[in-house]
């Protein structure tokens, strides 16, 4: 066996102990070259690994060294093994090299994992085997040696298995893509007014994602999309469905992924989805997608085809993982969206988010009076409701700020009087005849929350 490795250079294996091809046992040369031209000439069948080239298998030289080594190794059945956890391939080695892709531990075989290690520190006592099933489900999506540093972390520090510090191990993968952020789920269905046909669905999503559903035979809810004018509270409600499905929500910023260098922008997207589906389950937010999509039939005159080849890895991606990835899309105009991105298999339905009615604003209104320590019931009153037909959820929480400050500058309590006025001072910012075309649209294509 010859192990490759730029910190040591080539070793061999022989009865058991390694030395260097000129049987030193000293590091030897570090140029992998050199390694796959002793290999190429060696006599005997070897097994090679080499560990984390892809810095070096750019190089014209070495590429050809790889060629002429494998053709070369067949026929002695030698074998050349490239191992790393990334490793992109120029077209030239293509037919050379298999990819073979190891799959992360399972949730079974972590929980065998943390019983262990549970086991190695001392804690004979612990049998809670539910939150034991519960930390690996946290750690779902970590190799073996990130869940036992996380395991390891929370016993350490909590004296058990505390699932948020699990879940933070897991943030720092995240925090390895670009285009990828973990965000706090803040706000609750509770805290959501209106939305009652979305809450319904949901209902009966809310344990899609545990053993007993699969065992059931269901799959993994794949997402839904978001349609409405600005300010309707789409990327609200967005927040509170990972609250109410209880996993973490990540928020995806396509335009990030994007690289002025050929190849990369693709390659950064290939990474972002290969993050997420490690950090699975999980709720994935695309805002605006409408935006970050919308030069896709455009592509091959602006931007070389780069934003078509975006879309296409994104939907066959959607089409293929199993990975518990549920995806929701939020777009002001759908119309600028690929047709095929939301089509039934890819996402599980479409949404549109009309203007609150006078029981959506109703709601709207007690939830942000409540959020901000006062009794909704000392302020309700119609004249609000009827003032604030036409408005968004963001336009009237911005003026019951703004009666906040009113109320605050005049050193008095906050009065429905407040609350009044700013409504009078506020136009509605939605424009009319786009709005009237969305609804057009949405008549045929969505289903109102």
């Amino acid at each position: 066996m010859c192990l490759w490795k730029i910190s040591t250079g080539a070793k061999i294996q022989t009865n058991g102990s390694w030395a260097q091809p000129n049987g030193k046992v000293k590091d030897g040369p570090k140029d992998l070259t050199a390694t796959l031209n002793y290999i190429k000439h060696k006599r005997d069948p070897v097994v090679a690994i080499f560990h984390n080239v892809r810095h070096y298998i750019r190089n014209d030289e070495v590429i050809q060294a790889i060629i002429d080594t494998a053709m070369t190794a067949r026929l002695r059945f030698s074998t050349l093994i490239f191992v790393g956890s990334y490793l992109e391939l120029p077209p030239e080695l293509y037919n050379i090299i298999t990819f073979c892709k190891l799959p992360l531990p399972t949730k079974d075989e972590l929980e065998l994992q943390i019983k262990k290690l549970i086991k190695d520190v001392g804690l004979k006592k612990f049998k809670d085997d539910q939150l034991i099933e519960k930390a690996a489900i946290a750690a779902t999506g970590l190799d073996s040696l990130s869940a036992e540093n996380a395991i390891a972390l929370s016993l350490s520090v909590s004296g058990t298995l505390d699932i948020e510090i699990i879940q933070s191990q897991k943030e720092q993968e995240i925090k390895k893509s670009d285009s990828l952020e973990y965000i706090p789920p803040d706000p609750g269905m509770d805290d959501v007014g209106g939305f009652f046909n979305l809450k319904n669905w949901l209902l009966r999503r809310k344990d899609a994602f545990t053993d007993d559903a699969k065992e059931f035979g269901l799959s993994y809810p794949k997402g839904i999309l978001l349609v409405g004018a600005a300010g309707v509270g789409k990327s609200y409600v967005s927040k509170a469905i990972a609250k109410y499905l209880e996993i973490p929500l990540l928020r995806f910023d396509i335009s990030r992924v994007y690289s002025k260098y050929v190849g990369d922008s693709e390659a950064n997207i290939r990474r972002a989805l290969a993050v997420m589906e490690a950090t699975a389950p999980v709720v994935c937010i695309l805002d605006e997608i409408d935006k970050a999509l919308s030069g896709h039939k455009s592509s091959a005159d602006s931007d070389a085809g780069v934003t078509d080849r975006i879309v296409s890895t994104i939907l066959t991606w959607r089409q293929e993982t199993k990975a518990p990835v549920f995806l929701i899309g939020t777009a002001n105009d759908p119309t600028k969206l690929p047709d095929m991105f939301y089509r039934k298999g890819r996402l599980d339905g479409v949404f549109w988010v009309p203007l609150p009615g006078p029981v959506e604003r109703t709601a709207i209104f007690k939830i942000h009076f409540k959020k901000r320590g006062r009794n909704p019931d000392d302020l309700m009153d119609l004249r609000l409701i009827d003032l604030s037909h036409g408005f968004t959820g963001a336009e009237i929480e911005a003026c019951i700020e703004d009666a906040m400050y009113k109320a605050f500058y005049e050193k008095s309590e906050l009065k429905t009087e407040h609350v009044f006025q700013s409504l009078q001072e506020t136009k509605p910012q939605t424009n009319q005849s786009e709005y009237r075309m969305l609804e057009e649209w949405a008549e045929i294509s969505a289903v109102e929350v």
